[in-house]
C-alpha cells in the first residue's frame, strides 16, 4: 500500500485548489511483471472522498479497466481491460490521465498478487496534480502563493 496522504494543510489547500480550477490531471504510471492488477480487483487506489476505485489512468471511473482496455489500444492479451492482468513473464506498463476532478487527487494506491517476489513484482508512479484554469468569480492566488513558497 502506497499511502499519499500528505499532512492537514497541504490535504486542504490540495482541495481547495482542486474546487477553484476548471481543469484537473493527474498522470499515473504502473510497471509490472506477473500480476493481475484490476482483474479480481487485486489493484485499487482511494479517492479523495475515500470511495475505492476500480479503474487507472486513462479509463472511465470504476470501469474496472486501463487506458488500453478503455480505447481498444491493444492490451497484452485481446480480451483483458489492462496490460498488467496479462500475469506472464514479459514487463508491461499500464499508464494514463485521471481527469474526474470530483475524486482527485488519489490518497492511496493499493496493490496485490505480488506476494512471490521478485517474480511478481510491480512498480507504480503518480505525478504531480496538474490544474489550469479558475471557476467563474474564484481566486486561487493565495494558492499558487502557498505552493511557489515550498
Amino acid at each position: 500500500m502506497c499511502d499519499c496522504q500528505q499532512n492537514a494543510l497541504f490535504k486542504k489547500n490540495n482541495l481547495k485548489l482542486r474546487n477553484k480550477s476548471s481543469i484537473l490531471i493527474l498522470l499515473l504510471q504502473l510497471d509490472c511483471r506477473n500480476i493481475r492488477f484490476l482483474n479480481g480487483p487485486w489493484g485499487w487506489w482511494v479517492s479523495s472522498n475515500g470511495h475505492q476505485i476500480t479503474s487507472w489512468g486513462g479509463a472511465t471511473t470504476n470501469s474496472g479497466r486501463c487506458a488500453c482496455g478503455e480505447h481498444g489500444s491493444n492490451c497484452a492479451l485481446e480480451r483483458s481491460s489492462c496490460n498488467c492482468d496479462a500475469n506472464d513473464d514479459v514487463w508491461r506498463t499500464d499508464e494514463g490521465a485521471l481527469t474526474d476532478k470530483s475524486i482527485l487527487p488519489v490518497q492511496e494506491v493499493r496493490f496485490g498478487d505480488t506476494r512471490n517476489m521478485p517474480m511478481q513484482m510491480a512498480f507504480h508512479s503518480i505525478g504531480k496534480l496538474q490544474c489550469w484554469g479558475t471557476r467563474k468569480n474564484l481566486n486561487v492566488s493565495f494558492l499558487a502563493k502557498y505552493f511557489i513558497n515550498k
